[in-house]
């Protein structure tokens, strides 16, 4: 048997051994290892374990600026817009008509659905180590409902760590972003076998989903108010670029609390339009946020938040 032999000599470049050196260099900046010697001591491994907290960041701080890239300048493009323009939301209309408020089962079906939420919450509040108790309400916008929860400990980390968990899957290291991937991968082969089975079932779901969502970010909202996040606080704290100009954030307006309000404004639109469709009958009604209606003076459905509807639209005000 004609068995090769690979050299054990790498016949590097000037230019790839230097490259290999900056890589070995920042290995060893971020990892505690040192390099005056021609072997590797991984001498951070020596090291005491002085910090017995987890940490779920594994992303270096130049990593970072990968994710979010300054704008590149172009000859002839001054500026792109969004394929999809965010509607512009009232200021006002964030704070009135944004609330806390849950819809009660009326069928097996809704039954279904709350459960399989409840099941992914307390899944997710045991991976981002999030944790709060609060009462149902008794009426729809009962602000005892969120005023009510128990004393209980969030900082500025864990808020963070749960929200991109919830919003997306580029997390603050290969850690979470694995359990993200992971998670979304599940998540959307089970929601495609399931619409093919029942999509009111579907709609219910997500709706109530949503409903959890608007509860998270209400009662950080109230912390920030509270001043238990007073690095979130703090006047000089400023929103990315990106989030200003997809939600057209007004200058003034452009703190860790306003950009709250835009997200829990989303997931509340969200959580309006899931409901509408999960009280429809999925054969033949048509989707009442992209219909014209006959009477032009009521309130109908719309892409705004001016008319948002908690609960949902029901079939008989809309079709």
């Amino acid at each position: 048997m004609y068995v090769a032999r690979a050299s054990t000599k790498l016949p590097l470049s000037k230019q790839t051994a230097a490259q290999l050196s900056k890589a070995v260099a920042n290995f060893s900046h971020s990892y505690g290892c040192s390099s005056s010697t021609p072997g590797l001591h991984l001498t951070g491994l020596h090291a005491p374990m002085s910090q017995p907290r987890r940490t779920f960041s594994s992303t270096s701080r130049a990593s970072l600026r990968d994710y979010f890239p300054e704008a590149e300048h172009h000859d002839q493009i001054q500026k792109t817009e969004a394929a999809w323009p965010h509607p512009k939301y009232n200021a006002e209309e964030m704070k009135k008509n944004i609330y806390f408020a849950h819809r009660e089962p009326a069928d097996f079906s809704d039954r279904v659905a709350l459960g399989m939420v409840r099941l992914l919450r307390w899944g997710t509040d045991l991976a981002t180590g999030y944790k709060h108790d609060v009462e149902e309400p008794k009426a729809v916008g009962d602000k005892n409902a969120v005023s009510a929860t128990k004393p209980y400990r969030m900082n500025e980390r864990k808020w963070l760590v749960r929200m991109v968990f919830l919003e997306s899957v580029a997390g603050p290291g290969w850690f979470m972003r694995f359990m993200i991937l992971g998670a979304q991968g599940v998540f959307f082969n089970s929601m495609f076998l399931s619409y093919l089975i029942s999509p009111r079932t579907c709609h219910r779901f997500v709706g109530y989903l949503e409903e959890e969502a608007v509860l998270t970010y209400t009662l950080a909202i109230q912390d920030i108010e509270a001043g238990k996040l007073p690095k979130w606080s703090d006047p000089s704290f400023r929103v990315p670029d990106l989030a200003v100009n997809y939600w057209k954030m007004p200058e003034g307006a452009r703190t860790m609390r306003d950009l709250l309000l835009y997200i829990r404004a989303d997931e509340a639109k969200h959580r309006e339009v899931n409901h509408t469709l999960g009280n429809l009958k999925q054969q033949e009604d048509p989707n009442p946020f992209v219909s014209s209606y006959k009477e032009d003076g009521k309130p109908h459905p719309g892409k705004g938040i001016e008319n948002i509807k908690p609960l949902g639209w029901e079939r008989k005000d809309v079709i």
